[in-house]
C-alpha cells in the first residue's frame, strides 16, 4: 500500500512510503472493522508512532489505503525479493515503491512447520467433510470429490 508520507504523519517529507498490511492491521480489532471511524483520526497523524499504536489510526489508515477493498490493492513488500529474488518479475508491477512506513517493532509472520503425515490426513478428511457438506447443501454430490 503507497502513499505520500506526508499525506499520512505531520510534517514528514513528501516521499512514496509504503505500509505493510500486518503493521496496520495488527491493532484493529476485529469487531470494530465494520464501526464508523473516529473523528479523532484524521490525517495526517501527529507522528508515525500514532498509526501503528492507536486503532483509530490503524483503522483510518486501512481505509485511506484501501486495504479493505481486498488483496488486489496489495502490493508486496520489497524485502520478499530481497530473500527470495528467484519469484521476483520485473514485467509484474507487484512490490511496493518507496520507502517503509513501519513501527519500532514489526509483527512477523512465522513460517509453517513442515506438514506431518497425521496433519495432512487432519486437513485432508477436513476439506471431504467441507465439500460434502457444500454438495449436499445444494443437493448434490458431483462437486464433493477431492483430487489428491
Amino acid at each position: 500500500m503507497s502513499e505520500y508520507m506526508a499525506d499520512l504523519v505531520i510534517g514528514a517529507p513528501a516521499v512514496t512510503a509504503y505500509i505493510r498490511v500486518t503493521d496496520v492491521i495488527a491493532n484493529i480489532s476485529s469487531t470494530t472493522l465494520g464501526s464508523e471511524l473516529d473523528p479523532s483520526a484524521v490525517f495526517p497523524a501527529p507522528d508515525a508512532a500514532a498509526i501503528f499504536s492507536s486503532p483509530e489510526f490503524a483503522r483510518a489508515v486501512f481505509k485511506k489505503l484501501s486495504v479493505d477493498r481486498g488483496i488486489s490493492h496489495y502490493k508486496v513488500d520489497p524485502a520478499f525479493f530481497g530473500t527470495y529474488p528467484e519469484l521476483y518479475d520485473p514485467s509484474v508491477d507487484i512490490a511496493a515503491k518507496g520507502i517503509p512506513l513501519k513501527p519500532d517493532v514489526q509483527w512477523r509472520l512465522a513460517y509453517p512447520e513442515p506438514l506431518d503425515s497425521s496433519t495432512f490426513q487432519a486437513y485432508r478428511s477436513f476439506m471431504i467433510f467441507n465439500f460434502s457438506v457444500d454438495a449436499s447443501a445444494i443437493g448434490s454430490n458431483r462437486d464433493a470429490r477431492l483430487v489428491h
